[in-house]
């Protein structure tokens, strides 16, 4: 199907609309409902996007969907996630939270237990323990962080590899995934970020995924609904686009932030992912039950 489901709600949506302070304005020109590997309708709550070995891959942060997962985007209202590898193994947490490629390498971060899973195509390859002691003048100890840990992991081709805090505060850290120590964080976002109440509910500034492409950073800022491009050697903002989508439209009793996961930035497109949040969808092939939804927005040129 075109972009016309959802009662509407995609219906003349535009790859660019307005210009704002924080770049351009982009609407999802396609959306899709994620389905269970499985069938049932339990909480997948897909956590990261990358693409591997030429698949659209995703990861989820509950236990009970311990695997590498690909999906094919297609014509219809749904994508229905396959294994493609798992992520059981000695010593690995499960709230998986993030991916990131390098050559033929995948790597998972994990949120509470702080660390770094190599996998390649035979498997889960190394579990690296990630080490905050250098960096705790600017973040609380990582034992303290507990649901505001690691949401997002980037690498570079030259073996530079970062994480992101998700928020109180909110800070990048450059890691070695040799040794798992932290060798940078960029303070300034970890020192200056505050809450915000909106409607009488607090927010803090949270990145939920990273990414490297052509010499540059991407981190996908959820609670500010913006992509913001960063200079990977100082932090420094670069560019931003803003995305347009609205929970509260497509969930029940949706939260107006803090749906968006997982992000994609390829050529042509970028991709996000909205977990299911514990929320049920308003309308679709999943109405009334929880789901999450992949959306495919078009980059704009020199982004």
């Amino acid at each position: 199907m075109g972009v016309g489901w959802y009662g509407g709600w995609l219906l003349g949506a535009l790859p660019v609309a307005a210009v704002s302070p924080d770049g351009p304005v982009l609407r999802h020109t396609r959306a899709w409902v994620v389905e269970t590997p499985d069938g049932s309708a339990a909480r997948l709550d897909p956590s990261g996007l990358a693409r591997w070995r030429g698949q659209l891959i995703l990861v989820s942060d509950k236990a009970h969907f311990s695997h590498v997962y690909a999906v094919v985007p297609a014509d219809g209202r749904t994508v229905q996630p396959r294994s493609v590898g798992t992520l059981d193994a000695p010593g690995a947490g499960s709230d998986r939270e993030g991916l990131a490629v390098c050559g033929d390498t995948l790597w998972v971060v994990v949120e509470q237990d702080s660390q770094l899973v190599q996998v390649s195509p035979v498997g889960v390859t190394a579990v690296i323990d990630l080490d905050f002691s250098t960096v705790q003048s600017a973040v609380p100890p990582s034992l303290q962080w507990m649901n505001a840990g690691l949401e997002g992991v980037a690498c570079a081709p030259d073996g530079r590899m970062w994480v992101a805090k998700e928020r109180e505060p909110r800070a990048i850290f450059e890691v070695d995934p040799s040794t798992g120590a932290a060798l940078a964080v960029w303070d300034e976002r970890a020192r200056t970020d505050q809450a915000v109440t909106i409607d009488g509910t607090t927010f803090w500034p949270s990145w939920a995924d990273l990414q490297f492409s052509d010499g540059h950073l991407y981190a996908l800022h959820r609670d500010g609904r913006r992509v913001v491009r960063l200079d990977p050697s100082t932090g420094r903002e670069t560019a931003a686009v803003t995305l347009s989508y609205d929970e509260q439209l497509l969930y029940a009793d949706a939260k107006p932030y803090g749906m968006a996961e997982g992000l994609l930035i390829e050529d042509d497109a970028i991709w996000v992912v909205l977990d299911n949040n514990a929320k049920t969808m308003n309308a679709g092939p999943r109405s009334g039950e929880p789901a999450p939804l992949l959306l495919r927005y078009d980059r704009p040129s020199g982004f």
